[in-house]
């Protein structure tokens, strides 16, 4: 068993180490893909932010310049989606505004779309069957004292005279 000893001392025998040389610097210039992707992901970080800040629910343009109404003067109307609302020509004229928003009868029976369907479905009694779209009114200054709505009449409605038109108040 020496023998073999002997012989694995041999070719084990360890020579000798030349001092480890240091790597060179990496120069300055490697880490700019490292600083260009930081800023990269901030720009876009940052334009989503500023993009949601836009967004409900905090919805910043509105709380900064309020709602926006469309002013409405006399002889004049806004049609929306099939529904018009019109000042008489003989009105005095005002500062009176109004802004409108509709859902479809498919996203008014699907709650979806805005927060005010949620609870206009939750008011419309269950034996009215709905036959258009439906419409959010807002107005903003001093109403005149007349104003005419202007609903058009789906293709398919019954006969216009079991037809009417619901209000909700908030």
């Amino acid at each position: 068993m020496t023998e073999e000893f002997e012989e694995f001392r041999e070719l084990s025998e360890v020579s000798e180490v030349s001092p480890m040389t240091t790597m060179p610097e990496s120069s300055r210039n490697g880490n700019i893909g490292c600083w260009l992707g930081a800023l990269i992901t901030t720009f876009i970080v940052t334009v989503l932010v500023i993009v949601g800040l836009f967004l409900p629910p905090f919805s910043i343009y509105d709380r900064l310049f309020g709602e926006q109404f469309t002013m409405l003067q006399a002889g004049e109307g806004l049609p929306v989606d099939g529904l018009l609302v019109a000042i008489q020509e003989d009105s005095p004229l005002g500062d009176f505004g109004v802004r409108i928003s509709s859902v479809s009868l498919l996203e008014f029976e699907n709650n979806s779309g805005a927060e005010w369907v949620t609870l206009a479905k939750n008011t419309v009694p269950p034996y009215l069957a709905l036959q258009s779209r439906v419409y959010d009114i807002a107005t903003t200054g001093t109403p005149p004292p007349q104003v005419s709505l202007t609903v058009d009449i789906p293709e398919g409605a019954p006969s216009t005279d079991v037809l009417d038109l619901y209000g909700w108040y908030e």
